[in-house]
């Protein structure tokens, strides 16, 4: 019998929102929102490339992960406590 793969666990759409957000930061490019409601609005960042290469967050503290799609799925599912698709709908990508 063949091994389950993490495509097998995800489905179709959720794997392929997961990779999507897996090349973007690979990209350089990080994941945040907005910050309006003070004197000197800015984009806080809660998902990024660190400079040693791991994914970082900021969420209630922070920290990194080895930079894998199974280390982005915990991470996004376990510590952000969403989905890929909820996590894109909360969080906006930053170029």
């Amino acid at each position: 019998m063949k091994p389950k793969t993490i495509n097998h666990y995800l489905g179709k759409e959720n794997f392929l929102l997961y990779r999507e957000i897996l090349s973007n930061l690979r990209a350089g490019r990080y994941y945040g929102y907005d910050i309006t409601s003070v004197k000197y609005p800015y984009f806080q960042e809660v998902l990024y490339i660190t400079p040693g290469g791991y994914i970082g967050y900021t969420n209630y503290g922070s920290s990194a992960v080895k930079n894998t799609l199974a280390d982005l799925v915990w991470l996004i599912e376990t510590i952000f406590k969403t989905d890929a698709r909820g996590f894109l709908e909360k969080y906006s990508l930053n170029p």
